[in-house]
C-alpha cells in the first residue's frame, strides 16, 4: 500500500475506536495517534528509503535484463525503442471511436489494443488494486472493454467474414500473428510487450532517482540535527555539569523556599551536599531540555545524564558514583 493509503487506514481504525468518546477525548486521542505514528514513521524513514532503493535498484536490473532479452529476440537496439513508442502513441490517436475506419488493419490494431488492456485490467484487479473500491473501479472498465472488443469482433467479422474467439483475444492469440511472423516485421503486441518493458525501466529509474533525493534530503536534516544536537550537548554540560550553575541554581530554588540561601552560598565542601546538588542539576536538565518545570513534563532522564550527573556529584557513602558502580555495589 502507499503512504497515503496507509494513513488513511490507521485515521479510519483510530476514528472506529474513538467514536464513543466525547468530542474533547475524541481530540485528544486522535491527536497523541497521528503524533505517535508521524514519530514511528520518522523513527523509521531510513530503513523505509533502503528498502525501497533495493527494490527499485532490483527492479530496475530485472526490467533491463528483460528489455535486453527482448531486443535481442527482435534484433532491435535500444534506439529503436523510442521511434517504437512515438509510433504506438499516434496508433492509439488515430485509433479512436471517431476516427476508426472499417479498413481491416486498423480493425486488427483497435482489437490488439483492447485486448491487451483488458489483459492488464484483468490481471490489476487482483495484482494492483489493495482496496475495494478500486477493485470495483477496475472490474468496470473490464466490462466496458468486453463490449468494446465484443462490437470490434463483430465488425471485424463482417468485414473479413472471419470469426475469432474474445477469449482467445483476450489471451494475446490473434490469427494474423503468424502472417507477420512469416512476412518478417513485429506484430502490434510485440510492439507494446517491447514497450511497456521500456516505460516500466524508465519508471522505475525516475523512482529510484526520487528516492535517492530523499535519502540525501534526510542525511542532510540528519547532519543538521547532529549539530544542533552536539551544540546542545556543550550547553548541556556547561549548564548541568557546571558546578556554579547548579549552585546558583540551587540557590535561587532554597530563597524560593524561603531556606536559607546563605549557607549554601558559603559551601567550600559541596561532597557533603552531593545529593541537594544532584537534584539541582536534574531540575536543570528538564528545565534546559522543557523549558520549564511542572507536571506536564515529567519525563524519564536518559541514563547518560544521570550516570554524568552521579560522577560529577558522587555521594561520601560511594553508593551514587555512576551507574555501573552503583550496581555493583548494590
Amino acid at each position: 500500500m502507499e503512504t497515503t493509503e496507509i494513513a488513511n487506514a490507521f485515521l479510519s481504525r483510530a476514528a472506529n475506536t474513538t467514536k464513543y468518546m466525547t468530542s474533547a477525548q475524541r481530540v485528544d486521542s486522535l491527536t497523541d495517534l497521528v503524533l505517535s505514528y508521524n514519530s514511528d514513521k520518522h523513527d523509521h524513514m531510513p530503513e523505509l528509503l533502503l528498502a525501497k532503493m533495493a527494490a527499485a535498484t532490483r527492479r530496475v536490473s530485472e526490467l533491463a535484463e528483460e528489455q535486453q532479452a527482448l531486443l535481442d529476440k527482435h534484433g532491435l537496439a535500444v534506439e529503436d525503442v523510442g521511434e517504437l513508442v512515438e509510433e504506438l502513441k499516434l496508433l492509439a490517436v488515430s485509433l479512436s471511436t471517431r476516427d476508426l475506419r472499417s479498413d481491416g488493419s486498423d480493425l486488427r490494431n483497435a482489437i490488439e489494443l483492447v485486448s491487451d488492456s483488458l489483459r492488464v485490467r484483468q490481471a490489476s484487479v487482483s495484482r494492483v488494486a489493495s482496496t475495494p473500491k478500486q477493485r470495483a473501479k477496475l472490474r468496470r472498465l473490464v466490462v466496458a472493454d468486453k463490449k468494446k472488443l465484443n462490437k470490434l469482433l463483430s465488425r471485424y467479422q463482417q468485414t473479413t467474414g472471419v470469426l475469432i474467439d474474445a477469449d482467445a483475444c483476450a489471451d494475446g492469440h490473434f490469427p494474423w500473428h503468424e502472417e507477420y511472423s512469416a512476412v518478417g516485421p513485429l506484430s502490434l503486441s510485440e510492439k507494446r510487450a517491447l514497450c511497456d518493458v521500456y516505460m516500466k525501466r524508465r519508471r522505475a529509474q525516475e523512482e529510484r532517482d526520487i528516492v535517492k533525493q530523499e535519502m540525501e534530503r534526510l542525511l542532510t536534516y540528519g547532519s543538521y540535527v547532529m549539530d544542533v544536537l552536539l551544540q546542545k550537548l556543550e550547553d548541556y554540560q556547561l549548564i548541568v555539569l557546571s558546578h556554579g550553575a547548579v549552585m546558583a541554581g540551587m540557590v535561587l530554588h532554597e530563597e524560593a523556599r524561603g531556606d536559607d540561601a546563605g549557607r549554601l552560598q558559603r559551601l567550600d565542601e559541596p561532597g557533603a551536599y552531593a545529593k541537594p546538588l544532584r537534584f539541582q542539576a536534574y531540575r536543570l536538565y528538564m528545565v534546559w531540555r522543557c523549558g520549564r518545570l511542572g507536571r506536564g513534563n515529567r519525563q524519564p532522564v536518559p541514563s547518560c545524564v544521570v550516570v554524568n550527573i552521579r560522577k560529577k556529584w558522587p555521594s561520601p557513602d560511594g553508593t551514587y558514583v555512576g551507574f555501573k558502580e552503583r550496581t555493583e555495589t548494590l
